[in-house]
């Protein structure tokens, strides 16, 4: 009577176990499929250009003559006001930095 109730608990263990196991493959099967519609062409080749492309002198400009002067400080200290009143000695190397930046290069701490 132990071993027909043991091989019955292993047996129903068993049946559980694939049960799970289909389910946890079919949900990986789902996943794939969407991942495949994901990577379908969502961008044209213009925008995918206009993305990839570098800021501008100009860009960069507006950018900061648009933000409010006073607000906040960034992270090196210096507010919007800062880079106005100091542009032409500064645009140069901001430029290269915001460059840099959205190439993948670290900001240093």
């Amino acid at each position: 009577m132990v071993k027909n109730s043991v091989l019955k608990v292993d047996e129903m263990a068993r049946k559980r176990s694939l049960v799970n196991n289909k389910v946890w493959n079919s949900s990986f099967e789902k996943e794939s499929m969407i991942r495949q519609k994901a990577k379908q062409k969502c961008l044209h080749d213009m925008d995918k250009t206009l993305l990839e492309s570098s800021f501008s002198l100009e860009d960069l400009k507006g950018v900061i003559w648009d933000g409010d002067g006073d607000k906040s400080l960034g992270p090196d200290g210096f507010n919007m006001c800062f880079y106005r009143a100091c542009w032409d000695i500064v645009k140069g190397d901001l430029l290269k930095m915001v460059d840099e930046f959205f190439r993948g290069a670290r900001v240093p701490k």
